[in-house]
């Protein structure tokens, strides 16, 4: 009788490890897709580089302050273009979009269109 609790035991153990390394995470398998912008300074339309473009989402607040979640961003290169990838679960998730480079005023914006591409910065 003694054996038989045992092997139940052991057989439980062996199958809750197993659940858990089962390898059927969503996240393991999501395709990773890209969204491109194109960034230049308001009025001008000069192409801007080393901007930074951030797709988030989640607002949350915790620990005092509040903020989205970053799931990505790139730097424009020299024609002023970037292309920021992530998970595509991340990508459904994307409410909040934002650029920041020095010497021009913060660019956001909330729930933006899938057809958003072009970003125009203001110069302080």
């Amino acid at each position: 009788m003694r054996i038989n609790l045992m092997f139940y035991k052991i057989l439980l153990v062996i199958l809750f490890l197993n659940n858990g390394c089962s390898g059927d995470d969503k996240e393991e398998e999501d395709v990773l897709v890209s969204r491109c912008f194109v960034v230049k300074e308001k009025g001008t339309n000069i192409l801007i580089s080393g901007a930074r473009v951030f797709l988030e989402g989640d607002f949350d607040c915790m620990y005092g302050g509040c903020g989205y979640a970053q799931f990505g961003y790139e730097e424009t290169d020299g024609t002023g273009e970037t292309c920021v990838t992530i998970k595509e679960s991340q990508m459904k998730k994307v409410d909040h979009i934002s650029c920041y480079k020095e010497g021009y005023k913060h660019f956001a914006i909330d729930n933006p269109p899938l057809h958003f591409n072009e970003i125009l910065l203001e110069k302080y």
